[in-house]
């Protein structure tokens, strides 16, 4: 396969969308909001799947369901939720022994950057991420690997950040939305990686191990301090920590209160873009929090939060 790079992954996102000849796409409901705004502007039909409520990936047998339904080739995208190292060959190759024209996206952007040696031939876009609250992040850059030379995008960007924000406001409002023409204007950051691809694996190389001892050290701490029952499996803790409460919002305020930084991960993209609930996608989101691990938290502000968090149990 090819590695692309560009300074944002949703960049190659948009240049392998734009030369797929694929109209619709299926995407998990807990995919961050720009996925499914990059799809739209690339003038691409999308419906989006729940989630299977005990690994908090796509549900597969949802999937199937629909592609029983297609008289036309489709394309389906799949996230690695949290950063899990979700091994999808299984599931794939069952898709293209019954579907072979289905086209497939593999969003690893949450996941630990990783060079590939082989991929699998029936993957057809595998997306890396390195910018801001990535598992790497060194606030900018996404390479990706396809079958094809992605070719940039033929438009000028200019930093559109009133029309995300604009996104982001009716999410935080909890209301679904029409989109309107903005969407196709320049919004998409479509620059080139600004320093050589050498240089760009070179830093990423440098840093990870760097940023693994570091996520290790914060997780310990959660880990030994926090209840059991209200931590995910560890599978689920490459990217940050998270934990499944009754009271999140509770927690999350007080966490703000005291000046320290937690997040919400993710909303239901259906209930959004579609006006309908995805069950277990708002079911998880109005339990999770995502505890932050990275480069920006040290030992003293973790032990805070945990204590933060066990005095507001319920």
């Amino acid at each position: 396969m090819i590695i692309n790079t560009a300074n944002r992954a949703s960049s190659l996102l948009f240049q392998y969308l734009i030369q797929s000849k694929i109209d619709s796409w299926i995407l998990p409901a807990n995919i961050c909001f720009i996925v499914p705004l990059t799809f739209i502007k690339a003038k691409k039909n999308i419906v989006f799947i729940d989630i299977n409520a005990n690994n908090f990936l796509i549900d597969e047998i949802q999937v199937f369901e629909l592609l029983k339904k297609q008289n036309k080739a489709i394309g389906i995208m799949l996230n690695h939720s949290f950063g899990i190292e979700k091994d999808y060959s299984d599931f794939i190759k069952s898709i293209k022994e019954k579907h072979p024209k289905t086209e497939i996206i593999e969003d690893k952007c949450l996941c630990v950057p990783k060079f590939e040696t082989s991929t699998s031939p029936d993957i057809d876009l595998i997306l890396y991420s390195t910018g801001y609250a990535k598992y790497c992040d060194i606030g900018f850059g996404g390479f990706g690997y396809s079958n094809v030379d992605l070719e940039n995008s033929c438009f000028d960007f200019n930093n559109n950040t009133l029309f995300l924000d604009s996104i982001k406001n009716e999410i935080e409002k909890k209301q679904s939305f029409t989109i309107s023409e903005d969407v196709y204007k320049n919004w998409l950051d479509n620059r080139e990686l600004p320093i050589e691809m050498e240089l760009y694996i070179k830093k990423i190389l440098e840093n990870i191990n760097v940023i693994k001892k570091h996520k290790e050290t914060i997780n310990k701490i959660y880990k030994d301090k926090l209840p059991k029952e209200i931590q995910l499996g560890s599978e689920f803790q490459n990217w940050r920590f998270n934990i499944l409460v009754k009271n999140k919002y509770q927690i999350l305020k007080e966490i703000f209160n005291n000046r320290l930084f937690a997040s919400s991960h993710y909303p239901d993209m259906k209930f959004y873009f579609e006006g309908e609930k995805a069950q277990n996608t708002s079911s998880i989101h109005n339990k999770i929090i995502n505890l932050f691990n990275d480069k920006n938290i040290d030992s003293n502000q973790a032990l805070r939060i945990v204590e933060i968090i066990n005095s507001n149990l319920k």
